[in-house]
């Protein structure tokens, strides 16, 4: 029962952690798009 507490915290780390990570990175590709876009339009 003990390693089946253990896992469901480590499962809710990892899950956190992901969220996090893959959140950072939309942001920084939309971020970068967003500037593309303003660079494109600039040029037109």
């Amino acid at each position: 029962m003990q390693f089946y507490t253990d896992f469901k915290q480590l499962s809710h780390f990892v899950m956190n952690f992901c969220v996090i990570q893959i959140n950072e990175l939309l942001q920084n590709l939309f971020h970068a798009i967003y500037l593309d876009f303003q660079i494109f339009f600039n040029i037109k």
